[in-house]
């Protein structure tokens, strides 16, 4: 019983990951200059020069203040103005429930796959 106890919490404990992996592609006609991804401010990603067509990776950092539950947030930016914004995946407890997340921006939506 103590056996199947411990492998259960290795379980849950293994599901967790803090800082999943973003990819990010650009399938609209608009270069951007940037795009931030963040569940704090104090603490965000920052992918530059996103290109039509390209891909960029990278891993969502969490804040060690971030204790709460929330989703995390997208903004893209053309010339220092916000073009899309949006809320996306869940966190609780400061922990990720995801591994990774495949944001893909289109014309006039963007689109996240989460795994």
């Amino acid at each position: 019983m103590r056996t199947v106890l411990i492998l259960f919490t290795l379980l849950l404990v293994s599901c967790i990951k803090n800082e999943p992996d973003v990819v990010l592609i650009n399938r609209s006609d608009i270069d951007y200059d940037s795009a931030l991804i963040f569940v704090s401010e104090a603490n965000q990603t920052v992918l530059r020069n996103v290109k039509i067509d390209s891909r960029h990776a990278g891993s969502i950092r969490f804040d060690t203040t971030v204790i709460g539950d929330g989703c995390y947030q997208l903004e893209v930016y053309n010339k220092g103005e916000l073009k899309h914004q949006k809320c996306f995946g869940y966190y609780t407890n400061g922990a990720s429930l995801n591994r990774s997340f495949e944001i893909e921006i289109q014309k006039d939506s963007v689109l996240v796959q989460m795994n």
